[in-house]
């Protein structure tokens, strides 16, 4: 098997590994994006709603090159993100700054109360925290979802 075709087969792996990573940890549904050469807006990995997920299984990893990729292909509204993981090493996540309280958004959206380790969900909110009116958007609820739209979140006292 020639270098370029082992590179390929390395990259489907590190797909198809990393969509399941993705899958045990939020606890959704993911799979392998189509790969359409030059089309923009097909993540490597599919299933986060709201994420561009460009997947990099190498040992020498231009990541700067890596993030404006996902960039570049992110379609409106998209968070680009970059996972990458060497041999033998886990599997690490790459974000603009300017993204990231996109990203925690869009993550908390499709979170559920049991995956954040939430045992007493109110059916009003969809979370453990009692929900006040605040002007600060950026308070922490005990669930660690970020307040949005002028809530705060704080631990119940039941």
């Amino acid at each position: 098997m020639g270098s370029g075709r082992a590179s390929r087969e390395k990259g489907k792996r590190g797909e198809r590994e990393l969509s399941k990573v993705i899958a045990d940890l939020l606890g959704v549904e993911c799979r392998r994006g189509q790969q359409f050469s030059g089309e923009r807006g097909n993540p490597d990995v599919v299933g986060v709603a709201g994420v561009h997920i460009e997947c990099k299984r190498v040992e020498r990893l231009n990541l700067s090159q890596a993030v404006e990729q996902s960039v570049s292909d992110a379609r409106d509204g998209e968070v680009p993100v970059v996972c990458h993981r060497l041999s033998r090493q886990p599997w690490l996540l790459t974000v603009r700054m300017s993204d990231l309280a996109q990203l925690v958004r869009a993550l908390s959206d499709q979170i559920t109360p049991e995956r954040r380790g939430c045992d007493d969900v109110s059916t009003e909110t969809g979370c453990c925290c009692q929900v006040e009116a605040s002007d600060s958007r950026s308070d922490r609820g005990c669930c660690g979802i970020l307040a949005g739209d002028g809530l705060r979140h704080t631990a119940r006292d039941d």
